[in-house]
Protein backbone atom coordinates (compact mmCIF):
# COMPACT_ATOMS: atom_id res chain seq x y z
CA UNK A 1 0.00 0.00 0.00
CA UNK A 2 1.26 3.38 -0.45
CA UNK A 3 1.94 5.83 2.20
CA UNK A 4 -0.04 8.93 2.57
CA UNK A 5 0.30 11.50 4.81
CA UNK A 6 -1.88 10.61 7.18
CA UNK A 7 -2.58 14.09 9.16
CA UNK A 8 -3.02 15.48 5.48
CA UNK A 9 -2.12 18.73 6.32
CA UNK A 10 -1.89 22.06 4.50
CA UNK A 11 -3.64 20.65 1.23
CA UNK A 12 -7.49 22.23 2.41
CA UNK A 13 -6.83 25.85 3.58
CA UNK A 14 -5.94 24.88 7.03
CA UNK A 15 -8.58 22.71 8.11
CA UNK A 16 -6.72 21.28 11.35
CA UNK A 17 -9.37 23.52 13.80
CA UNK A 18 -12.00 23.77 11.64
CA UNK A 19 -12.72 26.91 13.40
CA UNK A 20 -13.31 28.91 10.12
CA UNK A 21 -15.81 27.23 9.44
CA UNK A 22 -18.55 28.35 11.50
CA UNK A 23 -20.47 31.19 11.32
CA UNK A 24 -23.41 33.13 13.09
CA UNK A 25 -26.76 33.58 12.36
CA UNK A 26 -29.96 31.40 12.49
CA UNK A 27 -31.72 28.12 11.07
CA UNK A 28 -33.98 26.18 13.50
CA UNK A 29 -35.57 22.54 12.14
CA UNK A 30 -39.10 23.06 10.95
CA UNK A 31 -41.37 21.09 8.35
CA UNK A 32 -39.86 17.77 8.01
CA UNK A 33 -39.82 17.27 3.85
CA UNK A 34 -39.26 13.52 3.05
CA UNK A 35 -38.66 14.50 -0.26
CA UNK A 36 -36.24 16.84 -0.46
CA UNK A 37 -35.41 18.62 -3.86
CA UNK A 38 -32.00 17.92 -5.26
CA UNK A 39 -30.09 15.99 -2.37
CA UNK A 40 -29.64 12.92 -4.77
CA UNK A 41 -26.16 11.71 -5.40
CA UNK A 42 -23.90 11.48 -8.29
CA UNK A 43 -26.85 9.47 -9.95
CA UNK A 44 -24.40 6.66 -10.89
CA UNK A 45 -22.27 9.19 -12.97
CA UNK A 46 -19.24 9.02 -9.93
CA UNK A 47 -17.23 6.52 -11.87
CA UNK A 48 -14.27 5.23 -12.20
CA UNK A 49 -14.55 2.58 -14.97
CA UNK A 50 -13.50 5.34 -17.42
CA UNK A 51 -10.22 6.32 -16.54
CA UNK A 52 -7.16 7.30 -19.17
CA UNK A 53 -4.46 7.04 -16.12
CA UNK A 54 -3.60 4.51 -13.67
CA UNK A 55 -4.50 5.51 -10.42
CA UNK A 56 -1.51 3.89 -8.83
CA UNK A 57 0.50 6.74 -10.74
CA UNK A 58 -0.31 9.71 -9.37
CA UNK A 59 1.01 12.36 -8.00
CA UNK A 60 1.45 11.71 -3.79
CA UNK A 61 -0.31 15.17 -3.96
CA UNK A 62 -3.55 13.96 -5.82
CA UNK A 63 -3.61 10.64 -3.49
CA UNK A 64 -3.20 12.85 -0.57
CA UNK A 65 -5.96 14.66 -1.80
CA UNK A 66 -8.23 11.68 -2.56
CA UNK A 67 -7.79 10.39 1.30
CA UNK A 68 -8.55 14.02 2.58
CA UNK A 69 -11.71 13.83 0.19
CA UNK A 70 -12.75 10.37 1.57
CA UNK A 71 -12.43 12.06 4.99
CA UNK A 72 -14.07 15.05 4.53
CA UNK A 73 -17.05 13.25 3.03
CA UNK A 74 -17.58 10.76 6.39
CA UNK A 75 -16.87 13.76 8.08
CA UNK A 76 -19.90 15.38 6.78
CA UNK A 77 -21.88 11.82 6.64
CA UNK A 78 -20.84 11.22 10.10
CA UNK A 79 -22.19 14.73 11.52
CA UNK A 80 -25.31 14.74 9.23
CA UNK A 81 -26.56 11.25 10.76
CA UNK A 82 -25.59 12.95 14.28
CA UNK A 83 -28.11 15.51 13.38
CA UNK A 84 -30.95 13.23 12.11
CA UNK A 85 -30.95 11.55 15.56
CA UNK A 86 -31.12 14.61 17.20
CA UNK A 87 -33.68 16.47 15.48
CA UNK A 88 -35.01 13.65 13.35
CA UNK A 89 -35.41 15.70 10.14
CA UNK A 90 -35.53 13.62 6.64
CA UNK A 91 -33.08 15.97 4.91
CA UNK A 92 -30.52 15.17 7.32
CA UNK A 93 -30.65 11.32 6.48
CA UNK A 94 -31.35 11.81 2.90
CA UNK A 95 -27.99 14.28 2.54
CA UNK A 96 -26.23 11.05 4.77
CA UNK A 97 -26.84 8.85 2.14
CA UNK A 98 -25.54 11.23 -0.47
CA UNK A 99 -22.31 11.41 1.40
CA UNK A 100 -21.81 7.72 2.20
CA UNK A 101 -22.14 7.41 -1.42
CA UNK A 102 -19.43 10.06 -2.16
CA UNK A 103 -17.04 8.24 0.30
CA UNK A 104 -17.84 4.75 -1.48
CA UNK A 105 -16.31 6.92 -5.17
CA UNK A 106 -13.78 8.17 -3.15
CA UNK A 107 -12.60 4.51 -1.17
CA UNK A 108 -13.05 2.75 -4.79
CA UNK A 109 -10.16 5.32 -6.17
CA UNK A 110 -8.36 4.58 -3.01
CA UNK A 111 -8.22 1.05 -3.74
CA UNK A 112 -7.24 1.16 -7.46
CA UNK A 113 -4.29 3.50 -6.44
CA UNK A 114 -3.82 1.47 -3.45
CA UNK A 115 -4.02 3.84 -0.85
CA UNK A 116 -4.43 3.31 3.17
CA UNK A 117 -7.20 4.69 5.09
CA UNK A 118 -6.37 8.16 7.25
CA UNK A 119 -5.34 7.89 10.85
CA UNK A 120 -7.63 9.45 13.75
CA UNK A 121 -5.73 11.64 16.47
CA UNK A 122 -4.47 8.30 18.21
CA UNK A 123 -2.93 6.75 15.39
CA UNK A 124 -5.84 4.34 14.69
CA UNK A 125 -6.93 3.52 11.18
CA UNK A 126 -10.44 5.42 10.75
CA UNK A 127 -13.23 3.20 10.10
CA UNK A 128 -15.73 3.80 7.70
CA UNK A 129 -18.38 1.72 10.18
CA UNK A 130 -16.98 3.74 13.55
CA UNK A 131 -20.19 7.01 13.46
CA UNK A 132 -17.33 9.59 15.07
CA UNK A 133 -14.63 8.66 14.41
CA UNK A 134 -12.36 11.15 12.26
CA UNK A 135 -9.23 11.67 10.85
CA UNK A 136 -6.98 13.30 12.47
CA UNK A 137 -7.48 16.43 10.07
CA UNK A 138 -11.17 16.68 10.59
CA UNK A 139 -11.42 16.56 14.10
CA UNK A 140 -11.82 20.00 14.66
CA UNK A 141 -14.39 20.62 11.97
CA UNK A 142 -16.61 17.90 12.99
CA UNK A 143 -16.73 18.78 16.69
CA UNK A 144 -17.88 22.60 16.02
CA UNK A 145 -20.23 21.25 12.88
CA UNK A 146 -21.73 19.02 15.89
CA UNK A 147 -21.84 21.99 18.13
CA UNK A 148 -23.43 24.13 15.73
CA UNK A 149 -25.96 21.68 14.33
CA UNK A 150 -27.33 21.21 18.24
CA UNK A 151 -29.42 25.16 17.81
CA UNK A 152 -28.58 25.90 14.06
CA UNK A 153 -28.89 22.45 11.97
CA UNK A 154 -29.72 24.28 8.93
CA UNK A 155 -27.03 26.85 8.68
CA UNK A 156 -24.75 24.80 9.72
CA UNK A 157 -25.77 22.36 7.24
CA UNK A 158 -25.13 25.32 4.74
CA UNK A 159 -21.95 26.06 6.04
CA UNK A 160 -20.50 22.53 5.68
CA UNK A 161 -21.76 22.48 2.27
CA UNK A 162 -20.30 25.72 1.38
CA UNK A 163 -16.82 24.63 3.00
CA UNK A 164 -17.04 20.94 0.41
CA UNK A 165 -17.84 22.98 -1.94
CA UNK A 166 -14.84 25.56 -2.00
CA UNK A 167 -12.92 22.53 -1.51
CA UNK A 168 -13.77 20.67 -4.58
CA UNK A 169 -13.78 23.79 -6.30
CA UNK A 170 -9.68 24.60 -5.41
CA UNK A 171 -8.89 20.47 -6.34
CA UNK A 172 -10.54 20.68 -9.53
CA UNK A 173 -8.07 23.70 -10.61
CA UNK A 174 -4.83 21.52 -10.03
CA UNK A 175 -5.85 17.66 -9.99
CA UNK A 176 -5.26 15.44 -13.61
CA UNK A 177 -8.70 15.32 -15.34
CA UNK A 178 -9.77 11.62 -14.18
CA UNK A 179 -9.71 12.71 -10.58
CA UNK A 180 -10.89 16.62 -11.68
CA UNK A 181 -14.25 14.34 -13.41
CA UNK A 182 -14.82 12.32 -10.26
CA UNK A 183 -14.67 15.59 -7.99
CA UNK A 184 -16.78 17.40 -10.29
CA UNK A 185 -19.90 15.07 -9.93
CA UNK A 186 -19.19 15.42 -6.06
CA UNK A 187 -19.53 19.17 -6.17
CA UNK A 188 -22.60 19.23 -7.96
CA UNK A 189 -24.11 16.93 -5.33
CA UNK A 190 -22.71 19.44 -3.36
CA UNK A 191 -24.57 22.29 -4.69
CA UNK A 192 -27.43 20.32 -4.74
CA UNK A 193 -27.22 20.22 -0.80
CA UNK A 194 -26.67 23.64 -0.35
CA UNK A 195 -29.45 24.21 -2.07
CA UNK A 196 -31.87 22.30 -0.18
CA UNK A 197 -30.63 23.42 3.18
CA UNK A 198 -31.04 27.52 2.06
CA UNK A 199 -34.53 26.33 1.09
CA UNK A 200 -35.12 25.61 4.61
CA UNK A 201 -33.79 28.79 6.09
CA UNK A 202 -35.52 31.21 3.50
Amino acid sequence: MTSVDAKLGGLFRGKGTGSEAIGNGNGNPGQDQSQQPGISDCSGSCTTEAFDTDPTTWTEDEKALVVSMWAEEKMARDVYLDMYDLHGQRIFSNIANSEQNHMSTMKKIMDLAEISLPVDENGATVSEDNIGQMAASMQGLYDNFINQGTTQPYLMGKTLEEVDIADLEAAIEWVNDDLASVLENLLSGSHNHLRAFTQQLN
